[in-house]
């Protein structure tokens, strides 16, 4: 991978400033120690109000989840679950898969976070300018995919399989269907 220089992400010009962005969510994915030492760079994004550097700071802590040493990103499991509930699918939905990749990485927060991520069941989530119930249903979709790459005794606990009972219901195909695979497989 290129040098890149972090200080990028604060360009005024977007192609400068996204192409340091998506070099950062690659270096987090393929060598999470070499970005490990500069995650209080993206820490500000959490509160900005950039979107799409609030989704990469979201994803770099995910896949930063693993090297944590120093439990630097311990503190961040609250607000990552707050922003479960924020309205906004895309913010919600990597929240999920970051939430899900600390659990698997750190499992003394495993069930504080997949009773976080089942809280989804209640959310709203705005699209179009009004509350959307297909949008939950698709963040639905990335909790019942998230709970499926954890362990079986994760899975098996009855909050656990009644929320994928009640998504055996969903009016989303894709999410019936994947609610049925997690039964079948871990629920035997």
């Amino acid at each position: 991978m290129t040098k890149f220089n972090l200080k990028n992400l604060a360009s005024d010009k977007p192609s400068i400033k996204y192409c340091t962005a998506k070099q950062a969510v690659e270096l987090s994915k393929q060598n999470p120690q070499a970005l490990y030492p500069k995650l209080d760079v993206f820490l500000p994004f959490l509160d900005g109000e950039n979107h799409v550097l609030k989704w990469v700071a979201i994803i770099i802590i995910g896949n930063l989840a693993g090297v944590d040493r120093n439990k630097r990103i311990d503190r961040l499991v609250p607000k990552l679950a707050g922003f479960l509930h924020t309205k906004e699918l895309i913010t919600a939905a990597n929240s999920i898969k970051a939430l899900g990749s600390i659990a698997l990485a750190k499992p003394k927060f495993r069930d504080e976070i997949i009773r976080h991520m089942l809280t989804v069941e209640g959310a709203n989530y705005i699209s179009k300018g009004k509350i959307s119930p297909e949008c939950r249903n698709v963040v639905l979709g990335h909790v019942l995919t998230t709970l499926g790459e954890l362990p079986d005794e994760a899975i098996r606990k009855p909050v656990v399989t009644a929320f994928l009972k009640r998504q055996t219901k969903n009016r989303r195909p894709a999410v019936r269907e994947k609610a049925v695979e997690l039964l079948k497989r871990h629920c035997k």
